[in-house]
């Protein structure tokens, strides 16, 4: 097997047909590290940071692919981690089911002379056995549909206030507007993308500087996303809309067959009519994938009381097992022993 490390500027090399493919039949499904979404985020989010594209190549055909980051600890020890840029929400690797992850991972470490592996956001196995049970492990959870028809179900067995709460509303915005649920698939010539970044900096995010806008970068890493995403039948946008107005749009990017709630934002000028839960109502209803992750933490009290099930994401820190290595995992097991 042949790994190559690549820099931003020459990940832009690897052979697009070859990682669409590996992307189709991955073991893992990651639209962020698809060549249509990571290309830009290495082109717009790395200009000073130690990072690489890992691609593993069997013969000549790609079979692994993943982006890495080399870090030092504020005492001085370097360690990799799987790469995650602000807007990424899953870090899964992508690979086929006959390669050993685990092998192109420790190799690499060998390669970079670390002894530390960091993994944010990863699905409980995505990076395979060896790795997962030999790592300290730290769960979260954030919303998600495993099957859209388990949706209405949970609405039914709500509390009652809360049910009367969500018709209470939704009647009130119907009633207070002739706005309509349109998404990009019905009306795919609207200018999706910058009507969600004008609604989005009009509000509290360009006062905290969070919106799209706030950051040249971040425009155009979303620019180029949405561009190649919607070319690629891989982004949907969903809104509220009047002839003149835009009460909240949101959206998504989609792999086979599986979606990743990326955003939302409101007019706050209209948040006595809750815009935004109208839109997230609207868009559980329209649900027909296989799989829907909210890229929202379970903390959130809106996704926690419409979404019916609870991904785990986990953040996993492995420490191989040479003598460095060996050193550092029991350091770190002292230490997490001492802090409990």
């Amino acid at each position: 097997m042949r790994i190559e490390l690549l820099s931003p500027e020459s990940a832009k090399d690897v052979d697009l047909a070859q990682w669409q493919t590996l992307a189709q039949n991955s073991i893992n499904v990651n639209p962020f590290f698809e060549h249509w979404s990571l290309l830009p985020a290495l082109k717009w989010f790395t200009p000073n940071e130690d990072v690489f594209l890992v691609t593993a190549y069997q013969k000549d055909t790609l079979v692994a692919l993943f982006p890495i980051q080399i870090e030092s600890h504020k005492i001085g020890i370097r360690f990799i981690k799987i790469w995650c840029h602000d807007h990424c929400f899953l870090s899964d690797a992508l690979y086929l089911s006959d390669v050993a992850i685990e092998d192109i991972l420790i190799k690499v470490m060998r390669r970079l002379k670390v002894s530390t592996l960091k993994i944010d956001l990863h699905s409980r196995s995505a990076y395979g056995r060896l790795i997962t049970q030999n790592s300290f492990v730290f769960e979260s959870s954030r919303g998600a549909v495993f099957n859209p028809e388990t949706i209405e179900p949970k609405w039914q067995y709500q509390a009652g206030k809360v049910r009367k709460e969500n018709k209470r509303i939704v009647k009130r915005f119907y009633q207070s507007t002739d706005a309509t649920y349109v998404t990009s698939k019905q009306d795919p010539e609207k200018e999706w993308l910058l009507n969600y970044c004008q609604l989005e900096h009009s509000g509290w995010k360009r006062i905290k500087k969070g919106s799209i806008l706030s950051d040249i970068n971040t425009y155009n890493y979303y620019k180029e996303l949405v561009e190649q995403g919607v070319e690629l039948e891989r982004v949907e946008f969903q809104g509220l809309v009047e002839e003149h107005k835009i009460f909240a749009i949101s959206f998504r990017i989609v792999s086979r067959n599986i979606a990743f709630e990326l955003k939302t934002t409101f007019a706050e000028d209209f948040r006595q009519l809750y815009p935004g839960v109208i839109l997230e109502l609207e868009n559980l209803q329209a649900m027909d994938f296989a799989y829907v992750d909210s890229c929202t933490t379970s903390s959130n009290y809106l996704i926690n009381r419409l979404w019916p099930d609870q991904k785990v994401v986990c953040t996993s820190l492995f420490f191989d097992n040479q003598i460095t290595g060996k050193i550092l995992k029991a350091i770190y097991r002292l230490k997490k022993r001492l802090s409990s």
